[in-house]
């Protein structure tokens, strides 16, 4: 098969979903980061939704709570300062009365010393005196406790709307995880600039994770011209080796009218190569099998001669070989010569038919 160098890539989707939107065609040429396709996701716009209603109705909560916070708070700061100003005006009072009465009872030692009145009568004013006193003492207390409750009131109003505030940061939160999600799920991104080699997939089609939407031939300045890609049994892999002569047929061009593409073998795999591998290049799970079938396969990759007379820019058999241009994917026949005698000259047939001795 003839492919660029750096062979063909499925565009693929970490997401399930339902295909709602593919954006390229075959023949496409695109770059990396560009969306190729589109994909709904029921169940993560249904979370953004409930998260959505989740958010309008604890800020209405927290809209009714600020208002009925607010005029509740003003109607007990009111009370507090109203039960404050009366506090404070029985203190005045008690004061100016402490004072006439400390008067008195100075007046009264007097007279109690000149035998005017008696003791009892000064024992009663000290006492007036003493009770007013503690009731000084009382309302100051009170005042105390006034100023704590007014405290309270503000800690309690702002505590709750605390509450609801720490509540909506989180949800937002999860909200902007998600739209996030969405929209990186919904979403399907090549990761290469490329030429569409195939769209493999439908619009409404039913996309599991890591199944291809297309394939991708990568473009760039570290792909060079295609090259020939050639997958032989293992007992005629062994004979191959970098720098023999291959002859190319592509399936598309007649033979024995056009001849073949003259090319050189430039890398032998030591190993036979992997499924995983074959997938890699070909990104064409039909055809790994199909060749898979054959047993342990060697891959040879070989260079195609170039040739700037042709039309196909390439090096033909004949003269000037067919008059059309050869694409990446084209698949072909192959002969390696692994062996020259004179007059006969050995070589390997690959791929689809091996012919043996050529003379």
């Amino acid at each position: 098969m003839l492919i660029k160098t750096g062979g063909l890539f499925n565009i693929c989707h970490n997401f399930s979903g339902r295909l709602v939107d593919i954006r390229v065609r075959d023949g496409d040429l695109i770059k990396e980061g560009d969306v190729v396709a589109r994909i709904d996701q029921i169940d993560t716009l249904k979370q953004i939704f409930d998260l959505r209603e989740k958010i309008a109705e604890l800020s209405s909560q927290r809209d009714k709570t600020l208002l009925y916070s607010s005029d509740s708070n003003k109607k007990n700061i009111e009370y507090i300062e109203d039960e404050a100003k009366k506090l404070n005006d029985t203190i005045k009072s008690s004061r100016e009365n402490l004072a006439l009465l400390n008067e008195k009872m100075a007046n009264q030692k007097k007279l109690v010393e000149k035998g005017l009145i008696t003791k009892d009568t000064a024992l009663a004013t000290k006492q007036q005196i003493n009770g007013i006193e503690e009731s000084i003492a009382a309302a100051y207390n009170q005042l105390k406790a006034l100023d704590v409750k007014k405290v309270d009131t503000d800690k309690s109003r702002n505590d709750e709307i605390y509450t609801i505030t720490v509540q909506l940061k989180d949800l937002n939160d999860n909200l902007n995880s998600l739209l996030k999600k969405y929209d990186d799920s919904a979403k399907i991104v090549s990761p290469y600039a490329g030429k569409v080699v195939q769209v493999v997939a439908v619009t409404g089609k039913a996309l599991n994770a890591g199944e291809p939407v297309a394939t991708l031939e990568l473009t760039g300045k570290n792909i060079k011209d295609i090259e020939a890609i050639v997958y032989v049994p293992i007992s005629e892999g062994k004979l191959v080796s970098v720098g023999m002569d291959i002859r190319i047929s592509p399936t598309i061009v007649k033979k024995e009218e056009y001849g073949f593409i003259l090319g050189k073998v430039t890398e032998v795999s030591e190993y036979p190569v992997t499924s995983a591998r074959m997938l890699e290049l070909l990104a064409n799970d039909q055809l790994v099998s199909t060749i898979s079938q054959g047993g342990a396969m060697i891959e040879v990759k070989a260079d195609l001669i170039n040739d700037k007379t042709t039309v196909s820019g390439y090096k033909w058999s004949t003269e000037k070989g067919p008059p059309l241009k050869i694409q990446s994917g084209t698949f072909c026949d192959t002969l390696v010569t692994y062996k020259t005698e004179r007059p006969i000259s050995l070589v390997i047939p690959i791929l689809r038919k091996w012919t043996g001795i050529y003379y």
